[in-house]
């Protein structure tokens, strides 16, 4: 738990830490985990320790572990390198769902409906418009008075 504690409060404290260095740490971390296995861990304290470091990647293998598929879409929406696979993530893991996790899936994404439209407007019509089927007029009625994302949505549909 030492070399765990280091890790992330390494990055926690050191606020001229680069992205590299952080990149770095949590690299090293996930190789740990991966050597020693995560049920060698506390992963409460292994999480909270991730979350406060914002070692997302290792959150998300946190999740994985727990069937937390929900919980792991955060993980992309936090992680501004990552970010833009959440699409990727998104049409891959819907298959395998079962009703009870995309309910709780599709409840986060809809959680976070402005940011995902944001990140990539062409990505998000396709993942409302046509993964999901929702209508153009929802989508826009959804996006409210958010001016940004209603052009981005707007420009990419042709409309």
């Amino acid at each position: 738990m030492i070399v765990l504690e280091y890790l992330c409060k390494s990055v926690v404290t050191s606020m001229n830490d680069s992205i590299d260095s952080k990149d770095e740490r949590e690299q090293a971390l996930i190789d740990v985990i991966q050597a020693a296995g995560l049920q060698e861990f506390d992963l409460i304290r292994l999480l909270t320790l991730a979350r406060q470091a914002q070692f997302w990647r290792v959150c998300e293998i946190i999740y994985a572990e727990k069937n937390e598929y929900d919980l792991i879409l955060e993980c992309y929406l936090n992680d501004g390198h990552r970010r833009l696979e959440l699409f990727r993530y998104i049409r891959t893991l819907w298959p395998a769902l079962d009703e009870r996790e995309r309910s709780k899936v599709h409840s986060k994404i809809m959680d976070n409906f402005l940011t995902i439209i944001e990140t990539d407007s062409f990505k998000a019509f396709k993942l409302f418009c046509i993964f999901f089927q929702m209508d153009l007029g929802k989508v826009l009625k959804l996006i409210g008075k958010n001016e940004k994302a209603e052009y981005g949505i707007l420009k990419v549909s042709k409309f």
